[in-house]
């Protein structure tokens, strides 16, 4: 039996074609959840800067 842990052999060029597809994937997914953060933050400011809890600090004059 094999283990799941040994580096005895080099990655084929399948199993390097596959790691890599999955690591842009993974990339891709951290990128979109990060963007979509910022979205969320900026109409938070947006929606306290609007209903007058803050001031308007970052000087972005959003549309109310």
């Amino acid at each position: 039996m094999k283990s799941l842990f040994s580096l005895d052999q080099d990655l084929t060029e399948k199993q390097a074609k596959i790691f890599f597809v999955v690591f842009i994937l993974a990339l891709g997914l951290v990128g979109n959840l990060e963007f979509d953060d910022e979205i969320e933050a900026a109409a938070h400011y947006k929606n306290l800067v609007c209903y007058g809890e803050i001031p308007d600090y970052k000087q972005l004059k959003p549309e109310c």
